[in-house]
């Protein structure tokens, strides 16, 4: 891409942030603050709906695994748009089986505090606990296998990604957050991925080359950036992430064998 080329994506995406966050100072106006909170999700949504690859869909809800086990209600489920049965749907919930979901992205207007902080991460614990077990493995001698969080995985582990308008001080914020990694002894594929403060800057992985890196690994270890276009950096970090995203055959019966008749 030429300079000009890379001038007109950077206007593209200044535009784009600016417009988000106009509409979300128009969401601040509402006085209720539920309606405040899900009309910020839902200007988010409708970014990433407009931007990702089609074989992934959008939406709100509580993410189900075959064991019985239920997600807290979650902002922005990301799943596979053509294998995925909806256990239930209305306007702005949700039930989706875990072996559909890919990602998981929690907005928050503001992380002001570490309480604030504490409650993302159960968030993020209610998905991590969900077991994928409910789908066909591929017959024969090739096989399709990930590499993603430093190990090989035989179908996609979720990532769980954060997008804030703003936030206590970010050097503040990763220090929390590397504290509960080091506090709980979580394994990368339990940890926080990539964090967005749109008015702050980005809480990422980098490793020993200076490299960026979108999830975390074990050698790796996150980072602070606070300048440039923060929403053109995120994108540009879990784009490579959602374009390599697959799933094995959904198994149904897995889910409906726990009923009682």
């Amino acid at each position: 891409m030429s300079n000009q080329g890379y001038a007109e994506l950077i206007k593209i995406f200044k535009g784009i942030e600016q417009e988000m966050l106009g509409a979300i100072s128009q969401a601040n106006v509402i006085p209720h603050n539920l309606s405040k909170g899900q009309s910020i999700e839902e200007i988010f949504r409708n970014f990433l709906k407009d931007r990702l690859p089609k074989s992934i869909s959008v939406g709100s809800g509580i993410i189900v695994d075959s064991n019985g086990r239920v997600s807290k209600q979650l902002d922005v489920i990301v799943y596979d748009s053509l294998k995925t049965p909806l256990f239930y749907q209305d306007q702005v919930t949700q039930i989706i089986p875990v072996e559909c979901v890919y990602a998981v992205i929690e907005v928050k207007k503001e992380i002001p505090s570490v309480e604030k902080l504490n409650l993302i991460i159960e968030n993020m614990e209610s998905v991590r606990c969900l077991e994928k077990k409910a789908f066909f493995k591929p017959l024969g001698v090739l096989t399709h296998t990930h590499n993603l969080y430093g190990q090989t995985w035989d179908y996609w582990p979720i990532q769980y990604y954060v997008f804030a308008i703003d936030s206590m001080d970010l050097d503040t914020l990763k220090q929390k957050i590397a504290d509960d990694n080091i506090k709980k002894s979580r394994k990368p594929w339990n940890r926080l991925d990539v964090i967005c403060v749109l008015k702050k800057g980005l809480i990422f992985y980098e490793n020993d080359n200076r490299g960026w890196d979108t999830l975390p690994d074990g050698k790796n270890h996150l980072q602070v950036e606070k300048s440039g276009l923060i929403l053109l950096r995120f994108y540009g970090l879990t784009l490579p992430i959602f374009t390599q995203m697959s799933m094995f055959p959904f198994r149904f019966m897995d889910y409906i064998s726990k009923i009682d008749p």
